[in-house]
């Protein structure tokens, strides 16, 4: 039987959602206070993203080529017959551009990335061009990435609304307060009805 109230693991889709937001203000933050120039969010964005990204590729490979000597059955393992092909494209955070939904072996949280390098791109092109090359860059990154990175851009943008926000506005920290155990409260309702099971079907 099911418990009344679901346990953590099953916040994961919750969980990203937060991510994103919290990273749309930190991106907005940083740009602002930190990289004055194109090139200086390039470098940060890479080093940032990289530094993670290409160990734990390359130590997903790795695992995945050890258990299959080990004789591990694993629907995963096509990729190793091309890690010249796979590697690069996961590099590249293709994964999830239009209909494709490729993860790289043993990585599922992997796909959020495919996400948010991209929205770090579009947001890259919207804040440091100008004029028509903006609007050109923009609709050039909008038109690759596909529907379902647009279904879930407003989350990400809303992070970045919120730092902008949060300059001019204060919230009372005692309503603060009361406002962070109501939303925790109206999760815990939502998830205990199943009402995201519902929505998603």
């Amino acid at each position: 039987l099911d418990a009344p109230f679901p346990s953590l693991s099953h916040f994961g889709r919750e969980s990203v959602i937060v991510f994103f937001v919290l990273s749309g203000f930190v991106i907005a933050y940083t740009t602002e206070q930190k990289n004055h120039s194109a090139r200086a969010y390039v470098l940060a964005r890479c080093a940032r993203i990289y530094s993670v990204a290409l160990p734990m590729l390359l130590l997903a490979f790795g695992v995945t080529a050890l258990a299959a000597r080990l004789g591990v059955q694993s629907a995963d393992i096509y990729p190793l017959h091309k890690p010249w092909l796979y590697i690069p494209f996961h590099l590249l955070f293709a994964g999830e551009l239009w209909n494709l939904s490729e993860l790289p072996p043993w990585l599922v949280p992997y796909w959020s990335l495919s996400y948010e390098v991209w929205y770090y791109v579009l947001f890259g092109v919207l804040y440091y061009l100008r004029g028509g090359a903006r609007v050109l860059a923009a609709a050039t990154v909008l038109a690759l990435v596909g529907h379902k990175l647009w279904l879930l851009l407003p989350v990400w943008m809303s992070g970045v609304y919120l730092y902008h926000w949060q300059k001019t506005h204060a919230i009372e920290r005692r309503l603060a307060r009361v406002g962070w155990c109501l939303t925790l409260l109206l999760l815990a309702a939502f998830k205990a009805a199943g009402a995201d099971h519902a929505l998603r079907m």
